[in-house]
């Protein structure tokens, strides 16, 4: 059976831009902090990552997100959660 999940992200853009940087499209922007990989930690030994991004057609892209903790068996290497 398809598995099909959707998530909703919202983009809030800086109302100050930089004096030399072109206007982003709100898409452009999502994609170039998905492409980032950014992690948090967002309580103490809980640390949340995007990984296994990949690019689907000229606007998509998939990615995984998860959460790490303190473990002795490493899933999360290079920006890609391993199975």
């Amino acid at each position: 059976m398809p598995e099909f999940q959707v998530f909703r992200l919202k983009v809030y853009p800086s109302k100050q831009i930089s004096l030399f940087d072109k206007e982003k499209k709100i898409s452009g922007i999502l994609k170039d902090v998905i492409e980032s990989l950014p992690s948090a930690e967002l309580r103490s030994g809980m640390i949340w990552h995007i990984g296994n991004v990949r690019k689907l057609d000229g606007a998509g892209l998939y990615f995984r997100i998860g959460r790490t903790t303190t473990s002795t068996i490493e899933i999360y290497k290079d920006g890609n959660f391993l199975d």
